[in-house]
C-alpha cells in the first residue's frame, strides 16, 4: 500500500491519473458513467454521510481499537434483524459471539490486510465452536478455486465467501466478467465434486480432513 501510494481517500496524484489515461476502455465503461450518473464514489455506509472514495484531503481515520463485546451486546440489543459478526479466530470467541445471540460468525483475518502473521481461517475452521440451530458458520480469505470452497465446508463451514476475485472480475468486465467468475467457481466445484465421488458440496466433510500436525504424526 504504502509502495503504490494508497490512501484513504484515494488522493489524485500522476500515477493515478496515468492509470487512468491507459485504460481508456474502463474509464469510458465504468468510471465516466458512474460520476455522470451518481457522482463521485462514497462509501454509503459511514455516519459521516456520503464521504468521498477520492478526496484532496485525508478526511476519514480508521480506529477499531476501541470494540469490545459490550459493544456488540449493545448491536444485538438495538437491532432486531440479522447480526453477523466477521473476524472471529478464536473458538473461545466463536463461543461467546453464539452466546451474545449473533446470527451468524465468518472466521477470516480480512484476507490478511491488518495482520500478516494472523492465522489463516482455514486453519482456525477445525476447532471453531459449531452454529447453534439456525445460524451459520461462514468462512472468508483465501478463497479463489472452487476447491477451496468444498476445503471450507469439508473443514466445518455452511457456506463461505469470496471476496478479491470478484472484485478483479468487476474492475476488469463490470457485471459480465463477474458472471464469468461465478461460473468458473461453479463448474471448478462440479468437477472437484465429481472426483471426489460427492453429491452435494455440504458432503465435503465425508472425504476432507486437515493435514495432520506434528502431534499426529509422531
Amino acid at each position: 500500500d504504502l509502495r503504490n501510494g494508497y490512501t484513504s481517500p484515494l488522493r489524485l496524484g500522476p500515477g493515478m491519473l496515468l492509470g487512468f489515461a491507459a485504460r481508456p476502455r474502463w474509464l469510458a465503461r465504468h468510471l465516466l458513467p458512474t460520476l455522470a450518473i451518481r457522482g463521485m464514489p462514497h462509501f454509503e455506509n459511514y455516519a459521516e454521510g456520503r464521504t468521498p472514495m477520492i478526496s484532496g484531503t485525508l478526511i476519514r481515520s480508521h480506529r477499531r481499537d476501541g470494540f469490545d463485546w459490550g459493544q456488540l451486546t449493545l448491536l444485538r440489543d438495538s437491532w432486531p434483524g440479522r447480526l453477523v459478526l466477521k473476524g472471529v479466530l478464536a473458538p473461545q470467541d466463536a463461543q461467546r459471539a453464539w452466546a451474545t445471540g449473533v446470527d451468524g460468525i465468518i472466521v477470516s483475518n480480512h484476507g490478511g490486510r491488518q495482520l500478516d502473521g494472523a492465522v489463516t481461517a482455514v486453519d482456525a475452521l477445525p476447532a471453531m465452536v459449531p452454529a447453534p440451530p439456525q445460524r451459520a458458520l461462514m468462512c472468508d480469505g483465501g478463497i479463489r478455486r472452487g476447491n477451496d470452497v468444498l476445503k471450507a465446508l469439508g473443514l466445518g463451514a455452511q457456506m463461505t465467501w469470496v471476496g478479491r476475485p470478484m472484485l478483479q472480475a468487476a474492475a476488469v468486465g463490470g457485471e459480465t466478467g463477474v458472471r464469468h467468475a461465478i461460473g468458473l467457481l461453479r463448474e471448478e466445484m462440479l468437477r472437484s465434486m465429481a472426483l471426489l465421488g460427492l453429491n452435494r458440496p455440504q458432503d465435503a466433510g465425508q472425504v476432507l480432513r486437515p493435514s495432520p500436525g506434528p502431534a499426529d504424526l509422531a
